[in-house]
């Protein structure tokens, strides 16, 4: 897809020399190279990583979410920069010097300065402005103004008037498994990959049929789906940024603020850094009091602790995973603990220390990365789950859940030929719960009223997420997924709306 831009820009600067230009017209050329080269690089690094090139996910990192992360662990992108601005400046050194020193053009023809324009704007089309990355912007662009289904909205949204909360409340124990989809469990496509996890899931409540709604398609974006019922919408009108607001999408009720009220004690685990894409705001500003990222990891088992370049590997994050497991067990309450792991982030996966000399945990000859840091995350997941039902009591429910489908990655080609589809893993163990399989179309937005369905709360619906144990339709049953999924981005703007109101009402109140 970058050839034809690539190729038209670099012949827009070579004409510019060859025919002798003049200044003016070399540095449009020029420009013209530079910009193409830019969107090239940026369309280039967004696809991989999303293997969907630039989307929501894109903007909402540039905008937003960029802190606590370390570039420099990023070598391959940041080589792959500084060699093509470097080759830039080559060329157009090089081009210039050809251009400047030349007493007459390379042809015996010599063009006018409107066929000059002429070409080198022909070029120019397809150097930018047909370019991938422009097409794609202006596409997330556009969604902005979409004003259809806006009298849908208020239809679908669902407030807690008739939700009744638990006599008393359940414990909850939620793990998110990065990038883990349910994909990952099917003996057709990887067989023998993750055999403890498809084993659990026997045994387990497991609801099939969880699909990706745009909005949701990244880590903070599928926890703010699973916990409030939304999708998180990015942008407005007035400032692309969250930064004038006094909250992380202050106008919605989610999970942690439900549970809140209900004298939970709320805990987040997990080995990022809590500043990148805004993960530690969400949580405290939704109730969690007790936060833990990669410092306050560091500042527990030294500096020295072994990361990967998106944290701390996964064997450590469970170590402290099980002791807030057993701080909150001990205080009495009914608790909430949610557990990020990091080890199958895209597009390679990471392979923890305390798999890397076990060769039943290489999945295959090994050639695969991602399939080995499944493996490896298959026996880390499944046995962190032991420990947790062999010390909880009846009352505490235990979710092993992905926070969104894989992103482009080592496995992508697999994952795409699956014969059974790929969706969302959800699976829930707890006394009480009967082991069975529900299927049913949805999105990780239905996860939510799910949750507080398992820990005792009469409810149906959250937000634009519907009980999947409930009798009442999915919005993605109701509508279908092709429309409903083309109402959540038209509703972006509405949300961010209504989050807006409901934040400057509250601050009133305050």
């Amino acid at each position: 897809m970058l050839l034809i831009p690539v190729c038209c820009a670099l012949l827009a600067i070579l004409y510019a020399a060859g025919m002798r230009t003049s200044l003016l017209i070399f540095l449009l050329s020029a420009s013209i190279f530079v910009v193409s080269t830019v969107l090239s690089l940026f369309y280039f690094v967004s696809d991989d990583i999303t293997g969907a090139g630039i989307t929501e996910a894109t903007f909402f990192h540039l905008l937003y979410g960029f802190d606590g992360l370390d570039v420099f662990n990023f070598s391959t992108y940041v080589a792959l920069t500084l060699a093509a601005f470097a080759t830039v400046g080559l060329v157009c050194f090089i081009a210039w010097r050809i251009c400047a020193r030349q007493s007459k053009s390379l042809f015996q023809y010599r063009p006018s300065r409107v066929i000059h324009v002429t070409v080198i704007g022909a070029l120019s089309i397809f150097a930018v402005g047909v370019h991938p990355a422009t097409v794609q912007t202006i596409d997330v662009a556009q969604e902005l103004y979409d004003s259809r289904y806006a009298s849908v909205l208020n239809e679908a949204l669902r407030s807690f008037d008739d939700v009744k909360p638990a006599a008393q409340g359940r414990s909850l124990v939620y793990i998110y498994a990065e990038s883990l989809e349910r994909t990952f469990l099917s003996h057709r496509t990887f067989p023998g990959l993750a055999p403890k996890l498809s084993e659990m899931e026997k045994s387990s409540l497991s609801i099939h049929g969880i699909g990706q709604a745009p909005l949701t398609d990244w880590t903070v974006a599928g926890m703010v789906a699973s916990q409030c019922g939304m999708p998180l919408a990015t942008f407005r009108h007035d400032g692309n940024n969250l930064s004038d607001l006094s909250s992380f999408i202050p106008g919605a009720s989610c999970i942690g603020d439900l549970l809140h009220e209900r004298g939970y004690q709320l805990a987040y685990v997990g080995g990022a850094d809590l500043d990148f894409a805004g993960k530690g705001r969400f949580y405290s500003d939704h109730q969690f009091k007790d936060i833990t990222g990669l410092n306050e990891l560091r500042a527990h088992y030294g500096e020295d602790i072994p990361v990967s370049k998106w944290g701390v590997y996964d064997d450590t994050l469970f170590q402290s995973a099980l002791k807030k497991f057993r701080e909150l067990s001990i205080a009495g309450k009914p608790f909430a603990l949610y557990v990020l792991t990091l080890d199958t982030h895209a597009p390679n996966g990471y392979r923890t220390p305390a798999c890397a000399n076990r060769a039943e945990l290489q999945y295959g000859n090994g050639a695969n990365s991602m399939l080995n840091a499944v493996k490896c995350s298959d026996e880390l997941i499944s046995g962190f789950v032991k420990k947790i039902e062999a010390e909880a009591g009846k009352d505490v429910v235990i979710v092993v859940a992905s926070d969104h489908l894989q992103m482009r990655s080592a496995a992508s080609d697999l994952l795409d030929q699956s014969k059974d589809g790929r969706e969302n893993l959800f699976m829930v163990r707890s006394f009480g719960i009967e082991p069975k399989l529900v299927t049913k179309p949805a999105t990780t937005m239905d996860i939510a009223p799910t949750i507080l369905s398992l820990l005792g709360w009469d409810i149906q619906a959250m937000a634009l997420g519907r009980n999947l144990l409930g009798e009442e339709q999915t919005l993605v049953e109701k509508y279908g997924q092709e429309k409903f999924y083309e109402m959540v981005k038209a509703w972006r703007m509405s949300l961010w709306q209504m989050w807006k109101r409901n934040s400057s009402s509250a601050d009133q109140v305050m």
